[in-house]
């Protein structure tokens, strides 16, 4: 065997280990848990990768796979309902030249609502990005949020010729077709969102079956990150501001608040010349947080805002500082995460778990969003080395991958059910740990 056809034969191996995309906690007792988590894989024979979902559930001693992985390559992006009783997935399918968006909501183990978006016509595609696509049931399960491309006017050459049976008695062609247009330039975001022109926030009822597009958000202000209110009668999302140009994600934006019949106020002030990310609420909606940082993500401020008197508190600012844990001082570098996991509260609706690189490596942090008290979550009591990110919390159990390091760049591991109690003291918040080796799958790769 030549060395070629060694290292062929090595990449092949590696290519069958697939990649963690996402974990979710989606049913959760203190006999059992049930986790959602899909997977990226590369199909060398396709040229293409495949995505999968499986599910694992797990009594805390062992665990087990409740039905094969399903392939979905087809999906862009998927949702489920606060109760889990609906299921939403916007699909992409080939139709000749033509590729069509689909907006699928399931219940009951069935297809219930099919919407061909591209059929509807009110905007153009579904944003799945990491920056600004969101899909999101508001609190009654009734509607659905999400944010795609405005949509624009179709365009065709000045001297195309046209049947006359388009026209109408009076001579008039009532299309919405504008002439001369089909080489106009729009500028896009440019890098990883090509393409991405103007986004708008739409919002699909599926009780009336209408999907209607929100308005009065100003013309210099594209939105992002889009939640639900805790009422549900309007949206709290990210505004980039894109006068004079549009320069990434990086640039100025603002926290603001739509109401479903169209009433737009901005919750941050943009006068510190930040940039916001991932506004989250609590469980009970009672607060809400976002980042606040400067360019190309090298430091972010915790804010907090009471969402009745719409305070607006820094819980983590840009400083470092040192954190006494076990009687030892470790230093704190700051934020610096690109987002706030969907679902990294406590059951206290006062502390939010982030995972942050700090010195090399990746830490867990409580932050008591009350105090602003931040707390070493030391995984070095679960396994060694510290590179765990958290992906999902459900009923202070979380979800967490091991992220690839220096010193262990052959593996990738999933750790399920980290158990984390708070016990209030007159002096600090103490973390006491009970851990559950739910799910430990350790892949080696061998070159």
């Amino acid at each position: 065997m030549s060395q070629l056809d060694k290292i062929v034969a090595a990449y092949r191996i590696a290519t069958q280990y697939p990649e963690l995309i996402s974990a979710r906690i989606h049913d959760c007792s203190k006999a059992h848990v049930s986790v959602h988590s899909v997977w990226v894989q590369r199909v060398l024979e396709r040229q293409a990768k495949t995505r999968f979902r499986q599910t694992v559930f797990s009594d805390y001693k062992t665990y087990t796979l409740t039905s094969p992985p399903t392939d979905i390559t087809d999906e862009l992006i998927s949702a489920h309902s606060k109760s889990t009783k609906y299921f939403c997935v916007v699909r992409e399918i080939e139709s000749g030249k033509d590729i069509k968006q689909y907006l699928e909501v399931w219940a009951d183990c069935s297809l219930a609502k099919n919407y061909d978006l591209s059929a509807l016509d009110v905007h153009g595609k579904i944003y799945a990005d990491a920056e600004f696509g969101i899909l999101e049931w508001s609190p009654d399960e009734t509607k659905i949020v999400y944010i795609a491309e405005k949509k624009v006017p179709k365009s065709e050459p000045f001297y195309k010729q046209k049947p006359k049976a388009s026209a109408d008695k009076d001579g008039v062609d009532n299309s919405d077709t504008v002439p001369g247009k089909e080489y106009d330039w729009s500028q896009d975001w440019g890098e990883e969102l090509v393409g991405k022109i103007i986004p708008v926030l739409v919002v699909c009822d599926i009780k009336t079956d209408t999907i209607e597009v929100l308005s009065n958000i100003p013309n210099d202000v594209n939105p992002a990150a889009a939640t639900w209110t805790p009422d549900g009668k309007g949206v709290v999302a990210i505004g980039y501001t894109i006068t004079p140009r549009k320069l990434g994600t990086n640039s100025l934006s603002h926290v603001f608040s739509l109401t479903l019949s169209g009433q737009y106020n901005v919750l941050s002030s943009n006068s510190e010349q930040l940039s916001v990310k991932t506004p989250r609420f609590n469980l009970n909606g009672t607060k809400l947080v976002w980042l606040a940082g400067g360019p190309h993500y090298s430091c972010f401020k915790l804010m907090s805002c009471n969402w009745s008197t719409k305070e607006i508190t820094t819980v983590v600012d840009f400083d470092n500082k040192i954190l006494q844990i076990n009687h030892e001082q470790l230093p704190f570098y700051g934020l610096h995460n690109r987002r706030i996991p969907s679902r990294s509260w406590l059951n206290d609706d006062k502390t939010i778990v982030l995972s942050t690189p700090q010195g090399g490596s990746i830490h867990t942090f409580a932050i008591d969003t009350g105090n602003s008290c931040t707390t070493y979550i030391n995984d070095t009591y679960v396994m060694s080395p510290p590179h765990l990110s958290l992906l999902s919390l459900f009923q202070y159990r979380s979800v967490y991958i091991n992220e690839v390091s220096e010193t262990r760049p052959r593996c990738v591991i999933l750790l399920l059910g980290i158990r984390v109690a708070l016990c209030e003291t007159k002096f600090s918040t103490y973390i006491i740990y009970y851990i559950y080796y739910i799910l430990y799958i350790y892949m080696c790769i061998y070159y």
